[in-house]
């Protein structure tokens, strides 16, 4: 198999700068996502590196080759879009034999091939149907097997569950990273959903305005976002802002609006940070919890439930701190036990991501 590396590539369409000096690398064997709003670059991105977009600037490299000015269709990239496109007239056999016959590939061989990529997908036993016969995910994964039968080096994936509906994108993501993982191909997929590029990806890149902003595995960006974009792009948080009041060894107090003083975990990087810096906290709603005895707790505000709504998995409640309403969810018992709960209560701020404001 190969790395795949786009390294310092821009794009201008007009005026509008679609991707502003990116770089990106996707090791051998890897799966990497490019994540990211509409309109953040990532599309882009990727057309860039399979060759359907030529870049502005920087370069685009296939293990050691520059491929920057190779024409798509001599990169060995398999490309799956959004919008499955199945020859309508021919059976599921003679789609995903397509490729291997414009190669020019020998019948036996041919036979051999498309065997192997309808057990891979899971659809044995569906050469004679049409694609009018099929399902949505039927469909996808016919057009992954089609992909998959030219052995591509590089597998380039551009929101292919988008059109699908929530059931289907959640079992067919589990079924792209298996056979991702089976084949050993290096993989690079675009995806506006968090949840989705979570839980495929060795390596994810946020995206914004045509800029990367963060890379990282998906614990590292939830656990440690950067921005308050990224912290709010990557699943749901509360922000406050505030200043530093002390450095206290290896730890902050921090003054809240609305008069909450906190003190952070132990950092290892609190040099960076001075008396006076104006930052920007960020809240994980599972990080607060209902609290009935704060003894030798740091962090525990009193606040008024003015809301709580049972999820299910977990009861959600709103919470006001001052003027602000903050999200908090509970899980385990204690959802149970909140339901329709209102007034004041203590809660403890187990956790927060504290990011200095630009």
């Amino acid at each position: 198999m190969v790395s795949v590396r786009a390294v310092d590539v821009s794009k201008r369409f007009g005026d509008f700068l679609a991707v502003d000096h990116v770089s990106i690398e996707a090791k051998d064997k890897e799966l990497v996502t490019l994540l990211g709003p509409s309109g953040c670059g990532k599309t882009t991105t990727l057309r860039i590196i399979s060759g359907l977009v030529k870049p502005d600037t920087g370069k685009v490299y296939f293990g050691e080759k520059d491929v920057t000015n190779v024409p798509p269709h001599k990169r060995n990239i398999g490309f799956v879009f959004q919008k499955v496109a199945l020859f309508p007239h021919m059976n599921v056999y003679k789609n995903v034999a397509f490729g291997l016959k414009m190669r020019k590939f020998p019948k036996n061989e041919i036979d051999k091939r498309v065997k192997e990529v309808l057990k891979l997908v899971r659809m044995e036993g569906f050469e004679e149907r049409m694609p009018s016969q099929l399902s949505g995910g039927q469909v996808q994964r016919i057009d992954i097997a089609r992909v998959l039968a030219t052995d591509p080096e590089v597998l380039l994936f551009d929101e292919p569950l988008g059109h699908l509906d929530a059931k289907l994108r959640d079992d067919l993501k589990y079924e792209i990273r298996r056979i991702q993982k089976e084949t050993g191909k290096t993989a690079i997929y675009v995806t506006h959903d968090q949840a989705e590029a979570f839980a495929i990806s060795d390596k994810v890149y946020v995206m914004n305005h045509g800029q990367v902003q963060q890379i990282g595995t998906p614990l590292e960006l939830y656990l440690n976002p950067r921005s308050d974009f990224v912290a709010d792009f990557i699943g749901t948080s509360n922000f406050l802002e505030g200043t530093i009041a002390e450095v206290i060894g290896n730890r902050l107090k921090i003054n809240v609006q609305d008069g909450l003083s906190l003190v952070s975990e132990p950092m290892p990087n609190v040099q960076e940070y001075k008396v006076n810096d104006n930052i920007i906290l960020s809240i994980r709603p599972e990080d607060v919890e209902v609290i009935e005895d704060p003894k030798g707790k740091d962090n525990v505000f009193e606040a008024k439930i003015e809301r709580s709504t049972f999820l299910g998995t977990n009861t959600r409640l709103m919470i006001s701190l001052g003027n602000r309403l903050l999200k908090v969810d509970l899980y385990g018992p204690d959802r149970f036990k909140m339901v329709d709960a209102v007034g004041f209560r203590k809660f403890h701020m187990r956790r927060f991501t504290i990011i200095k404001k630009a």
